[in-house]
Order: C-alpha cells, then sequence, then structure tokens
C-alpha cells in the first residue's frame, strides 16, 4: 500500500499504475531516524529529499512512515509506504 501527499491510499493492482504515473525521481537520498522491530513486522520512519523530473527539475524535501514484513526468506520487505512532502514541486 503507498498513501503519498493529499491522495488516496493505493493497494493491490492500483500500485503499479499510480507508480507509473509518479514523476520521474532523478535522484533520491533519504535517511532512517528510527527503526524498530518486533517479531516479523518493523516500522521505521526519517526523511530526505529527492529530484523529480516535473516541468524540467525540482527538488522535494518528504517525510516517510515505513513498514516492513519478514517474508519466508528472512529478508524484510516494504508491506506500507506513506510519506508527505515538506515543499512538493511548484
Amino acid at each position: 500500500m503507498i498513501s503519498g501527499p493529499g491522495g488516496p491510499k493505493v493497494a493491490g493492482d492500483a500500485v503499479r499504475p499510480w507508480l507509473e504515473n509518479y514523476p520521474i525521481i532523478k535522484s533520491m537520498e533519504f535517511d532512517f531516524d528510527r527503526i524498530e522491530v518486533s517479531g516479523d513486522l518493523a516500522d521505521a520512519n526519517g526523511s530526505g529529499t529527492s529530484l523529480l523530473e516535473v516541468d524540467g527539475q525540482d527538488k522535494e524535501t518528504f517525510d516517510f512512515t515505513d513498514v516492513f514484513r519478514r517474508d519466508l526468506d528472512g529478508i524484510f520487505r516494504y508491506s506500507t509506504v506513506t510519506f508527505n512532502t515538506k515543499d512538493a514541486p511548484a
């Protein structure tokens, strides 16, 4: 599931079309401020910046909270992504 700024929650088969319509991300940097693991689930939050291709190139800063689920192979994978932009491109 993905939930972006000002938009609806997107889950299941609707995620791929949503991502395909998202502006092209030229670069992205982010840091986790906190990661907490409990059994097969982990949650994390942090902040970052990205350079998007929107009428040229625009930079945005964002905060995020993510949920990860441990798969059968023992690897944690994204389950839920939620983010808010601090200064969305004009």
